[in-house]
């Protein structure tokens, strides 16, 4: 089985610094997608106790015992860059060292539990976004490259993870992790 991974509570949340952060924005010709790219380190304040696992406007940001837990098990799939917490002196009472996870591993295009392709740009392969919810959401198996970490090609920000690194995480205990079953997981589509 595999797993969407996101934060478990609402709030003890994260959020980007929008004057402290650097971006380059490019476009696709056809389906006019916006696809923000942000400079190293991103810089984001935390709203809430100190967590593991924060995920917002597209990036996912670690603390260093999540980023251990995933060197020491040879984990797949990801890239980390440095990462910023700009009011941590405020919130943590010891120091915390934080990064952002890129996702670098990939499973194709997202479809719907009868497999059937959902809409995306025929050029960026950006997901098209509509009022539907689709419920529960699956890949083609022959698409995805084995890693324990990976995400859609048109959904690049939301980790999937596999039965055995959901494992993996939850007995290491890290805090503000949200399991779901990938066939249970809902998307606006």
């Amino acid at each position: 089985m595999y797993y969407v991974l996101s934060t478990a509570y609402t709030r003890r949340k994260g959020q980007l610094s929008y004057t402290d952060n650097r971006y380059t924005v490019e476009s696709c010709e056809v389906c006019n997608g916006n696809f923000v790219n942000y400079s190293e380190p991103i810089n984001f304040e935390i709203k809430g106790k100190i967590c593991d696992f924060y995920s917002f406007d597209n990036i996912n940001i670690i603390s260093q015992e999540f980023l251990e837990v995933l060197k020491e098990s040879r984990i797949t799939g990801y890239e980390i860059r440095s990462a910023e917490c700009l009011n941590l002196n405020s919130v943590a009472e010891k120091p915390v060292k934080y990064y952002e996870m890129i996702i670098t591993g990939r499973c194709g295009l997202i479809y719907n539990m009868d497999f059937e392709l959902l809409p995306h740009c025929s050029v960026c392969g950006r997901r098209l976004q509509c009022d539907d919810i689709t419920h529960g959401v699956m890949f083609d198996d022959d698409d995805w490259d084995k890693s324990d970490i990976f995400a859609f090609n048109n959904i690049s920000s939301l980790p999937i993870v596999t039965e055995e690194l959901k494992n993996l995480l939850i007995k290491a205990k890290l805090v503000n992790l949200k399991f779901t079953e990938l066939s249970n997981y809902d998307v606006f589509y």
